[in-house]
């Protein structure tokens, strides 16, 4: 006979005893007992993130966890979540940047995310990329959830769409341009063409298209305010 334990479990603020073995991971219990899909198993040893979910208010793996180990503190999961302004700025931004992929590893992503920018304070992109460096994903290359999470520790959802009014800017490039520093026209005015060619996918003709543009954008003529 398989010995079994009544553990009461703190899930999304709600009490509730749960029969387990000894030996189930907290993963599992939430997934299977207590039917929150967000949790997603992937590498099972604690690497890949995917199945991340909140210990008193902590980022913590939950495949690497047993259910009796947690006994009696607070656990969230994205589910628990989703109501908050903070998530809700942070999904908003997610889908704003295009950074929503397959959605396997996303529910772990905004979980860790949403601990990370609980200070309430702006994040750097290099902040960004470590805290999300135990976050695996196997669809992007990282940057439109690095630019998603430094748009919500800055209270907004979206850039400034000041780019994207620069002739043949598009949300892409407008974003690849952010992400190197080049953040309003002027800046893109200002920089010279080796500088802006040091953007991924923008060569010298472009870089001087996109000069060019930028000065005709912040020119009187061109009905624009300079930026500050």
């Amino acid at each position: 006979m398989i010995e079994t334990a009544i553990v009461t479990l703190q899930v999304n603020d709600s009490g509730r005893d749960v029969e387990v073995e000894p030996r189930r991971i907290l993963a599992d219990v939430l997934r299977d007992d207590f039917g929150l899909r967000s949790i997603h198993l992937g590498c099972e040893q604690g690497a890949c993130g995917a199945c991340i979910v909140l210990i008193d208010g902590e980022p913590a793996v939950s495949c690497m966890l047993l259910a009796i180990q947690v006994e009696g503190r607070a656990i969230h999961t994205l589910e628990g979540l989703l109501g908050t302004d903070r998530m809700q700025l942070l999904q908003l931004a997610f889908h704003q940047h295009y950074a929503l992929q397959c959605g396997y590893c996303i529910p772990g992503a905004l979980v860790n995310l949403y601990a990370f920018l609980d200070a309430g304070k702006p994040v750097s992109e290099s902040e960004v990329r470590n805290r999300l460096s135990g976050n695996l994903c196997r669809c992007t290359g990282y940057q439109n959830m690095v630019a998603a999470a430094v748009a919500a520790s800055r209270g907004r959802s979206a850039p400034d769409k000041g780019l994207e009014e620069l002739r043949g800017v598009g949300p892409e490039l407008a974003m690849r341009l952010r992400a190197r520093g080049f953040t309003t026209p002027m800046r893109v005015a200002e920089a010279s063409a080796a500088d802006l060619s040091s953007v991924p996918g923008i060569g010298p003709s472009i870089a001087a298209r996109l000069g060019a543009a930028a000065v005709a954008y912040l020119s009187p003529t061109g009905g624009r305010k300079r930026e500050g």
